[in-house]
């Protein structure tokens, strides 16, 4: 099941844009993206350790538009030299 979200942009009733929400592959992905850019951070997680980020992610991030976290990663990275905490 796809989660989706719609925003009324005020106008007609067709004038409705679907969000898709976050879901766990794209929480995998977002979190090699943060892999990749702060190696060190990671290198010694367990796979139970992953595991628990991965659910961490998909429970703090599961209903916001995928679109919106990987520009706000994408933001951190630019900007932090170490990586976000779900906080953040």
């Amino acid at each position: 099941m796809v989660n989706t979200s719609k925003i009324n942009l005020g106008m007609t009733k067709h004038s409705e844009l679907i969000i898709r929400s976050m879901n766990k592959k794209e929480a995998l992905q977002i979190l090699a993206i943060l892999k990749a850019a702060y190696p060190s951070s990671y290198n010694n997680m367990t796979k139970e350790e992953a595991q628990g980020t991965v659910a961490v992610w998909c429970m703090q991030f599961g209903e916001m538009p995928v679109d919106i976290v990987m520009m706000a990663v994408h933001k951190l990275i630019a900007t932090n030299k170490f990586p976000p905490s779900v906080a953040e």
